[in-house]
């Protein structure tokens, strides 16, 4: 199974997404509605498909540090810590809790979002068909926050790894011998970690050899997951 169809959509895949940070250089993410980009200066700038108004950057949006693309819905973190979100509102994605309070990263799935609020609590909105949204009561503090098609992956502070949601290949199966780990990547049915030894681990659905990460791979620094790809920045560049 590539990808999980919604008859709302004209693109069924997903590019599921995590929170990318504005510095003094521009930060990219690219979503599978639109591309967003978040400049130095703090302003969000959108494009691509924008049928169901995930382009449309709210004129009061102000400065950002942050944002995140799903199917059909755009999430923002703003400086002062506030989240913002527009574009497709089918299941709640993007009506933002009103008692959310600051946060310090988001990251938004096929049809729901997530928020890591600044005491290291995880929050979720949206779709829950999965159980996506229904953040485990003994999650703990967590430093990371990352969304698939129907799954949710959090980085406790310990640098353990949670999973929850749908899991029908696995993608929820955190391998037991992990260990601790800096780093997390949600794709649409796969899962990344970046170890604390700067190794990357991947499991959940394999058609596409996403999960065969490379002997030779080397030390890594950050991971990312696609639809149906994965991908690792190497400590030498």
């Amino acid at each position: 199974m590539k990808s999980m169809k919604n008859t709302r959509t004209r693109n069924p895949s997903v590019t599921p997404s995590h929170s990318v940070r504005a510095g003094s250089m521009v930060a990219l993410l690219a979503a599978a509605g639109a591309v967003q980009t978040a400049h130095a200066g703090g302003i969000v700038r959108a494009w691509g498909d924008n049928w169901l108004g995930q382009r449309n950057v709210p004129t009061d949006l102000g400065a950002c540090t942050a944002v995140a693309g799903g199917q059909g819905h755009t999430l923002a973190l703003r400086q002062d810590g506030g989240v913002r979100a527009w574009g497709d509102n089918w299941l709640g994605q993007c009506t933002v809790p009103t008692d959310l309070g600051a946060c310090t990263s988001v990251a938004a799935g096929y049809n729901h979002s997530l928020a890591l609020r600044q005491d290291g609590g995880v929050r979720a909105w949206g779709g829950n068909s999965y159980g996506q949204r229904t953040v485990p009561t003994d999650l703990g503090a967590c430093t990371a926050v990352s969304a698939g098609f129907g799954h949710s992956l959090a980085l406790r502070q310990d640098g353990g790894v949670r999973a929850w949601g749908y899991n029908y290949r696995g993608q929820c199966d955190v391998p037991t011998d992990l260990g601790t780990c800096t780093a997390v990547a949600a794709g649409e049915m796969h899962s990344l970690a970046l170890r604390q030894d700067g190794g990357v681990r991947a499991w959940g659905y394999n058609d596409s050899g996403q999960c065969n990460v490379p002997t030779d791979l080397g030390v890594c620094t950050a991971v990312a997951a696609g639809g149906s790809h994965s991908l690792a920045l190497r400590q030498d560049g």
